[in-house]
């Protein structure tokens, strides 16, 4: 079966998790224990982890038969967006939301800032399906 984990927590996020996690075959128990951080080898405590999580409209505990169905289930509850909107009351800020679709993953990126400055907040968020049971041979 496979499900959801998501990777923006903890320093985590980028095409670095994405390769490593291809290179693990999309191993679920190896993504929430935590990938060794390539430029860290020595200190066990850089791991990049990936968390189970909950999208709209798809709880946490969600399973799929394959990865097409779970990847497809991923698309149709975070739809290809972006947006930028005015950020709290005072209308000096700014806010932006985006969404895209990879191949074998989902991409949500948000930042925050001011009109006369750069953005203080920025975030991005990698969504993919991970096989619970790693496939043999």
């Amino acid at each position: 079966m496979w499900l959801i984990l998501t990777c923006g927590l903890d320093g985590c996020g980028g095409l670095d998790d994405i390769s490593i996690a291809r290179a693990s075959r999309w191993n679920a128990e190896a993504a929430i224990i935590g990938f060794p951080d390539p430029n860290h080898r020595h200190e066990s405590a850089w791991r990049h982890r990936w968390y189970p999580t909950d999208v709209e409209g798809l709880a946490e505990s969600a399973r799929f038969r394959t990865q097409h169905e779970c990847l497809r289930a991923l698309r149709r509850a975070m739809p290809v967006r972006g947006r930028t909107t005015t950020y709290a009351n005072t209308g000096r800020g700014w806010e932006t939301t985006s969404v895209e679709h990879h191949r074998d993953f989902v991409e949500r990126f948000e930042a925050v800032g001011w009109v006369e400055g750069s953005a203080n907040m920025v975030r991005t968020f990698d969504y993919s399906c991970f096989q619970e049971t790693p496939s043999s041979g």
